[in-house]
């Protein structure tokens, strides 16, 4: 979906205009970036965005061509309007390459004309067209924004200007500047003419879960942020072909820009079994096959009758389709796909550690026809998916078998570059049972999410949960750090210590960690960052004495690890210095 920009109610008529022209091929648009204005009520916005430096925002007042015009800039576009129609439109070719330090004493904004209006009242592209420079004083200054055309210099006033931003979900964004008490009719298309997959826009709402719904028509007093409520389209059931071993879906009438599709087993009353079947379009051209070519499903009961809905969704992860729930009878199949003991299944999360209480029993029936079964344990941070405030984390891939081995939960919660995770961010994990039959990608026998939790973990360092009961050792804290002690270790598991630096997050900075050798041996020690590849940082400590690692780093999750597998070693609290 492409980022369009909006245009506020009081230049609705010149936007209207755009569209006329552009129906008779005479005009060309671009699209702006989104930029985040943050709410303040009591301040309109007088000056260009310190916070997007490449961004003029503002609606401005002077002369062009010797007439009054109004010059409405939003990103790197500006309309130029005269007696309230469209007169020309420039591109902004500069503002990338100037600097946010050059802008705090003043700059100068380059507007190059790209259309204009010709004989009939038609904005038509310009193959040379004219500059025109805008002068922004200093920061503060009460001094007037120059207009210089043609060598001559004007002054620009700039209107009380608040911004509207739109919210429309899936990171789209669109803003809109306005004057200051401009009224806003909410219903106009201009500000529902995104579309979004196969949805409908219902409403704006001035909170994200569109608990409240924004005024119509709305007089902007204040920086404002409208967030879109959207109505699902439903489409109509595929059609069936029944085939020996099941039956396929022909899905070539998929909605554009679909990823991949669910299939949901219904029961009898409609209600959804199971999340039965997912596939996805990246896995599918990976494989060189087709993916919109027929899908069998073998794991029916010859004879029974099948209740199922399918819903697309799109690269953003959203259901961007749903077909009505349709029944097939298939001819031919070897049984229903399921989990035997799926009813004693739970996510177990104690200690740090996360794992199912029991492993998942699949028919024997289906193993001789299956060619993999694994599980697929995703870590998802958020508060559940009906609440849409969730991130995906990332996620570990086990045999059937090692259903009840622990996950050790810090350093798989903390090792997204993009998702970050302090104490006391709530998360939950799901647990996926999958099956691949006849080299197709994977059906979802069973789906189990582990109820909401919180990561709670120490400022200081935190032993990362042990598996192996043949580890002996000791930790004690003492002043700035702790003191570790293998007693015993006849595995090849490391303990891991993880200090989570919080003063560090989003900033590139060095990590400074003294170690001292409590042995009268040599001993060597290793140090590494959350999310980087290998060891940062090893040598070897002389007896009794200390070393400092130095590991350099750039990330959202700012964790430093220390693996010891022996001897006995204190380990002191990271100093942090950001690099600039």
């Amino acid at each position: 979906m492409q980022r369009k920009r909006l245009i506020s109610r009081c230049v609705f008529l010149i936007s209207l205009a755009l569209a006329i022209v552009a129906f008779a091929g005479c005009s060309s648009g671009s699209s702006a970036d989104p930029v985040t204005v943050e709410d303040t009520p009591e301040n309109p916005v007088k000056t260009p965005p310190t916070t997007s430096p490449s961004q003029i925002i503002g609606i401005y007042s002077g002369t062009y061509d010797g007439q009054s015009a109004d010059f409405i800039c939003t990103g790197s576009d500006c309309l130029i309007s005269v007696a309230g129609k469209a007169y020309a439109k420039g591109v902004f070719t500069n503002l990338q390459s100037s600097s946010a330090s050059a802008r705090v004493v003043s700059f100068t904004a380059n507007l190059t004309i790209i259309e204009k209006v010709n004989g009939d009242g038609l904005l038509c592209p310009v193959s040379a067209g004219e500059t025109l420079s805008f002068v922004f004083p200093s920061a503060g200054s009460t001094d007037p924004i120059k207009l210089t055309v043609n060598g001559v210099t004007t002054d620009l006033s700039e209107a009380a200007t608040y911004v509207v931003t739109f919210d429309h979900k899936n990171n789209d964004y669109s803003y809109v500047p306005v004057k200051a008490g401009t009224t806003l009719n909410l219903s106009d298309p201009i500000y529902n003419s995104i579309a979004k997959g196969n949805y409908s826009l219902m409403e704006w709402c001035l909170d994200k879960a569109c608990t409240v719904s924004a005024p119509n028509p709305m007089t902007v007093t204040a920086n404002v942020t409208l967030y879109a409520k959207w109505s699902m389209n439903t489409l109509l059931a595929p059609t069936i072909t029944l085939l020996s071993d099941g039956f396929s879906v022909n899905i070539s009438s998929m909605p554009d820009g679909t990823e991949g599709l669910d299939f949901y087993l219904l029961n009898n009353d409609g209600t959804i079994k199971s999340d039965y079947y997912h596939r996805d379009k990246n896995n599918w051209i990976s494989k060189g096959m087709d993916f919109k070519a027929p899908i069998v499903y073998p794991f029916v009961v010859a004879g029974k009758s099948y209740r199922w809905y399918v819903r697309y969704y799109d690269n953003q992860g959203y259901t961007s389709a749903v077909t009505r729930p349709f029944i097939v009878t298939p001819t031919g199949g070897f049984g229903d796909l399921q989990v035997l003991n799926d009813g004693s299944i739970t996510v177990q999360i104690a200690d740090g550690k996360a794992y199912l209480n029991v492993c998942p029993e699949l028919p024997k029936a289906i193993t001789s026809k299956v060619e993999q079964s694994f599980l697929l344990c995703e870590f998802m941070k958020g508060t559940g998916w009906e609440s849409e405030n969730w991130e995906y984390i990332t996620n570990i891939t086990k045999s059937l078998d090692e259903a009840m081995i622990p996950i050790s939960l810090l350093p798989m919660l903390t090792s997204s570059d993009s998702v970050s995770m302090p104490s006391g961010s709530q998360f939950w994990i799901q647990y996926v049972c999958n099956v691949v039959y006849n080299g197709d990608d994977s059906y979802r026998a069973m789906i189990k999410n582990s109820a909401i939790q919180t990561l709670v973990y120490n400022t200081g360092w935190n032993l990362l949960p042990v598996i192996s009961p043949d580890i002996k050792y000791s930790i004690e804290r003492i002043t700035g750090g702790v003191r570790l002690t293998i007693i015993s270790n006849s595995t090849t598991e490391d303990l891991r210590l993880a200090y989570y630096c919080a003063e560090a997050q989003d900033k590139d900075c060095t990590f400074f960690v003294t170690v001292k050798n409590c042995l009268s041996s040599k001993q060597d020690i290793d140090g590494y960052l959350a999310c980087d590849s290998g060891i940062a940082y090893g040598c070897d400590i002389e007896p009794n004495s200390q070393v400092t690692m130095e590991m350099h780093g750039k990330m959202h999750n700012p964790v430093v690890y220390v693996p010891i597998d022996e001897g006995c070693f204190e380990i002191y609290d990271p100093v942090v210095k950001e690099n600039h």
